[in-house]
């Protein structure tokens, strides 16, 4: 007997295996006969009705020791041959079964998709190198690797796998079990699109696990791309730190009841946002009103995306705008929070906010002195700024056209009246502010006089004032000056006086310079010059001869003078000797006078030209010489002797001793 078909295990029989018998009898008649029936007992009463066979070469499977509880069967044949027509003696031979090959082997079951399927065996019990493998995975695919071994199944299902080994004795021993491929979910989300950059975007999973099959879905990984993840949820958000121009892969795996996988990656396009930003624009300033802060967004970028289409802004005080730089007043200072929404034309916005400090505004404020037309006006700054800060400019409208950039300027107008004075001031935090305020410049008075009808340098001049303010306004002079270009000291004349005057001018000139300066009440002057002109005088004058005693006669000599007007015609003599009698005057040219006593006297000479001008001129007083007492006395003396005269003459009280 033989373990297998080609008769290549001899004696051997294998558990649960054909065991394949060769008839090897023979005929002893002579001649030989031919056998023609044969009869087997594998005495196997459990296999019955295989138990026995007829043929010549039969097979049988003996009952696996488990169930007859022996693996020795005495087997025995009986032949029959033609010519003697009878059977043989049954002859037994004793086929041992070989202990069946313990072929056995584990796996992890309920293998999802496209996950490896480990069949594992050990090598204790199986030892690798005492059979022959032969695996057969159930999908077409078949091993003759010894141990361990693994597959990948290409399709859900249910595969028989089968495990045969073969030993030495030809034996072979199969075992199989059935292997469950289950599905791998079929993973796949969306998500909001389209999907503005800075904005969460809504992942939804629209995972499930194909029919027929009853697995769910119980867990989700989510991978962003950026680095961040979710885990545990199918419908989580992001939001995208950086914009990314060729997007983020991200993936979704989720995973079953079962442990099944599966991933899912899409490429998340954003559209890209605008990036605000904003400034206050350079070269202007942050304060209170009314002084606009002037915003400037300019600094924002598209970014990428569609032009920037709107602006929205939040200026920190309840107001806003949607100018794209606008300008903004605020009531009060402090830090505002301002925000700038802008938004492209593919409707994506971005925010960006500032806190800006809104400075207080100086205060500008003025005084002024009085003025006049024609005259300064001093301008005295009494402005005041806020703690840490100073003014750094100034800016004076004096109201006429003229500007100044001074701190306390000085400022000429003409003509007088009321002007709006407007100061502007900056201080070094750039605030501004304002102020106007009227200022009076007073008029000067209008100053006229006229004066009588010349006549000679020597006759008084009457002066007739004709000045006034001008209509409008409420001041009035105060005080005159006449000042008549002459030796004369100025004339000054206080309201409410009369300023009328009259006068008559010293010295021969015939012209005469006449200023009337006229003072208002508040200061305001104004003159004016006129010309008198003189018909001219002649110029008195004499000369006294040597004083001389009394009774004797003075000599006065004439040295009048025409002055350049004509002739002298008169003279008139006033000896201021009273006592003289009619001899105290005289009309001649050179006179002589006995004075009647001492003195003083003060001569008076009164002359007059052809054109009827009188001058006159005095001399200084002075006094006659007194007559001296003359007298002697003379010694007694007799005829012969000298006689002794001694001079007993006096001097008068008035003049010197004796010539």
């Amino acid at each position: 007997w033989f373990s297998d078909p080609a008769h290549l295990h001899q004696g051997q029989a294998c558990d649960g295996q054909d065991v394949y018998f060769e008839d090897q009898s023979y005929t002893v008649a002579t001649p030989p006969g031919t056998m023609y029936q044969w009869e087997w007992d594998f005495d196997d009463p459990l296999s019955a009705p295989n138990n026995t066979s007829t043929l010549q070469n039969p097979t049988h499977t003996f009952t696996t020791a488990a169930l007859s509880g022996t693996s020795t069967y005495n087997v025995t044949l009986k032949v029959w041959e033609n010519l003697e027509n009878c059977p043989s003696a049954a002859t037994p031979i004793l086929v041992t079964i070989n202990t069946p090959i313990p072929v056995e082997f584990t796996f992890n079951n309920n293998v999802c998709l496209d996950q490896t399927v480990n069949f594992t065996t050990d090598p204790l019990v199986l030892p690798p190198a005492n059979y022959t493998w032969l695996w057969n995975f159930g999908d077409g695919n078949t091993s003759t690797a010894s141990g361990s071994i693994s597959n990948m199944y290409a399709a859900v299902g249910n595969y028989i796998v089968t495990l045969t080994l073969t030993d030495i004795n030809g034996c072979s021993k199969s075992m199989q079990h059935t292997v469950s491929i289950i599905p791998k979910p079929i993973a796949n989300f969306i998500y909001t699109s389209p999907s503005c950059f800075g904005t969460a975007i809504q992942f939804t999973s629209q995972s499930f696990v194909p029919l027929p099959y009853n697995d769910v879905i119980t867990g989700w990984d989510w991978n962003f791309g950026d680095g961040g993840t979710a885990t545990g949820t199918p419908t989580p958000t992001h939001t995208y730190a950086v914009f990314s121009a060729t997007g983020y892969d991200v993936t979704l795996t989720v995973t079953t009841n079962r442990g099944c996988s599966q991933s899912k990656t899409i490429n998340v396009q954003q559209i890209a946002a605008p990036l605000a930003d904003f400034e206050v624009l350079p070269g202007t300033f942050s304060c209170v009103t009314p002084q606009a802060v002037q915003f400037n967004s300019t600094l924002s970028q598209t970014n990428g995306g569609g032009p920037i289409i709107t602006w929205n802004w939040d200026f920190g005080d309840l107001s806003g705008s949607t100018t794209q730089n606008p300008s903004h007043v605020y009531a009060t200072a402090g830090f505002k929070h301002v925000l700038l929404t802008v938004t492209n034309t593919n409707g994506c916005s971005d925010t960006a906010s500032h806190n800006i400090f809104i400075n207080e505004l100086p205060v500008a404020g003025f005084g002024n002195s009085v003025a006049c037309e024609g005259t300064p006006m001093q301008f005295s700054d009494s402005s005041t700024t806020t703690a840490g800060t100073t003014i750094v400019s100034y800016l004076w409208n004096f109201g006429d056209g003229v500007t100044s950039p001074l701190g306390s300027p000085a400022h000429t107008y003409s003509p007088s009246g009321i002007y709006q004075v407007t100061l502007t001031i900056v201080n070094s935090n750039g605030c501004s502010q304002t102020i106007t305020k009227p200022v009076t410049v007073h008029p000067n008075p209008v100053v006229e006089f006229n004066f009588s009808t010349t006549s000679c340098v020597t006759n008084p001049v009457s002066f007739h004032d004709l000045s006034f303010i001008p209509s409008g306004f409420t001041e009035s002079i105060n005080y005159w000056i006449w000042d008549f270009d002459d030796t004369s000291p100025p004339d000054t004349i206080f309201a409410p006086a009369n300023p009328d005057v009259i006068h008559t001018f010293l010295g021969v000139s015939t012209i005469h310079n006449v200023k009337l300066t006229v003072t208002s009440d508040n200061g305001c002057t104004a003159f004016i010059i006129k010309t008198v002109t003189s018909i001219p005088s002649p110029l008195a004058n004499f000369s006294i001869s040597t004083i001389t005693c009394v009774g004797q006669p003075v000599q006065f000599t004439d040295q009048s003078q025409t002055g350049g007007g004509g002739n002298i015609t008169t003279w008139l003599w006033d000896f201021g000797d009273p006592l003289s009698g009619a001899p105290n005057t005289s009309n001649l040219q050179n006179p002589t006078h006995n004075f009647s006593g001492l003195g003083p006297f003060t001569v008076t000479l009164t002359v007059t030209s052809a054109n009827g001008c009188i001058s006159t001129h005095s001399s200084t007083p002075f006094s006659m010489y007194p007559l001296p007492i003359a007298s002697f006395d003379t010694t007694q003396a007799c005829a012969g002797l000298p006689t002794v005269f001694t001079n007993t003459s006096v001097a008068n009280s008035v003049g010197g001793g004796f010539q």
